[in-house]
């Protein structure tokens, strides 16, 4: 299910933070996830995963939206992510071709490079072999679930971002860097 944010028309961090709890406890994002593969599987890109979402009786989705996703594992919450395109972003995630398009997968690549390797890859993201330990990532994510949140104003998106990784523990992954 997707829900959506009312304005917050506030100024101080209090009344975010107060703000913030009631969106989360409204969005209920563990409760309300959709299987990625059902909506977002292999040979489907943004139009047919929207006519998908749309006949899902909950979402009556049309058209793209502004807001935060949030990737989960067997029900536990592991990456949050903002995009003015959700729903494009999310087959980017699972279907994405480099370190960019598909930078959560890049991530874990890099997790697994280091596990197998005993260090981290050097040359920066480049320097991954993103079809040997990327790819793989992709076929586990697709297995995962996602829950949207539609988010209208900018600093309220990325603010709230950085409250779900804080509130739901999703740290390790969302790092906050630069690239």
């Amino acid at each position: 299910m997707i829900k959506s944010s009312p304005k917050s028309h506030t100024s101080t961090f209090e009344e975010l933070a107060v703000i913030f709890d009631s969106w989360l406890n409204d969005w209920r994002p563990i409760d309300n996830s959709l299987k990625i593969e059902e909506y977002f599987g292999k040979g489907y890109g943004v139009k047919r995963s929207l006519q998908k979402l749309h006949k899902f009786e909950k979402v009556k989705l049309k058209n793209d939206f502004k807001g935060i996703y949030l990737f989960l594992k067997n029900g536990k919450p592991f990456y949050t992510g903002i995009s003015k395109h959700v729903i494009e972003r999310i087959n980017q995630h699972v279907k994405g071709t480099n370190h960019f398009s598909s930078s959560l997968s890049y991530r874990i690549g890099a997790d697994e490079y280091l596990n197998r390797n005993g260090e981290s890859h050097t040359g920066g993201r480049e320097g991954l072999d993103f079809e040997k330990y990327a790819e793989p990532a992709k076929s586990e994510l697709i297995k995962c679930e996602v829950s949207l949140f539609r988010v209208e104003k900018d600093l309220d998106l990325y603010l709230f971002e950085v409250y779900i990784a804080m509130k739901l523990k999703t740290l390790y992954y969302n790092e906050f860097r630069t690239h």
